[in-house]
């Protein structure tokens, strides 16, 4: 199972032994968390079939199965796999947060309840964890893992408008700068759903964008 560009998919599967008669036909079905399974449109010579995901990094289930005149065989086991997420200023959407990288910096981006104050924030940063919450008890990381290394003494965060709501902005520079797709953060949490790299324009930009 591989990851396509295009917010898909795609599976490819290998029969362990042909039907006698040659008549075997696969059937693949793909489902996201949470959702109903659903089967897919299956290339039979290259034997591959394509999920299109709802949610970009979004984690598929897939399972195959033989059909033939005698009968239908047991589904196979499961395989998981994720599709990769279009770049937005080189990061992309992570469960609750959004993110952002330059060549020396990342950002997450925090939605935060209305009237929220400096006050009512804590944030903390190590150089490889990274920590915010509320001081009501709302977290949102919590030690999380960053994908690489950052140099925590230079964190800020700051409360900000961000696309027509309060936001809790956080940046802080990465320990070594990345200048071409191999290098540059595909993720900003280890474990969250990745950026398609390669998709990054060549010339990343050293600054963030308003």
């Amino acid at each position: 199972i591989g990851p396509d560009r295009a917010a898909q998919v795609e599976a490819r599967y290998a029969e362990s032994a042909a039907g006698r008669w040659g008549d075997d036909v696969v059937e693949v079905e793909a489902r996201e968390a949470g959702k109903q399974w659903e089967p897919l449109a299956v290339d039979a010579r290259k034997r591959t079939a394509f999920f299109a995901t709802e949610t970009p990094g979004a984690p598929v289930a897939f399972r195959c199965r033989a059909k033939n005149p005698r009968g239908v065989s047991a589904w196979s086991k499961l395989a998981e796999a994720s599709s990769l997420q279009a770049p937005v200023q080189g990061g992309g959407a992570g469960p609750g947060y959004s993110w952002r990288q330059t060549t020396n910096l990342v950002r997450a981006v925090v939605p935060v309840p209305e009237g929220t104050r400096g006050r009512d924030v804590a944030v903390e940063c190590t150089s490889t964890k990274l920590s915010a919450r509320l001081r009501d008890g709302a977290v949102f990381f919590d030690k999380a893992p960053l994908r690489k290394k950052v140099s925590p003494e230079t964190l800020e965060w700051e409360l900000a408008e961000d696309d027509g709501g309060l936001a809790l902005v956080v940046t802080v520079e990465k320990l070594d700068r990345t200048f071409m797709a191999a290098e540059h953060w595909e993720r900003l949490v280890a474990g969250h759903p990745p950026v398609d790299t390669q998709a990054i324009p060549v010339a990343l930009s050293q600054e963030f964008e308003d």
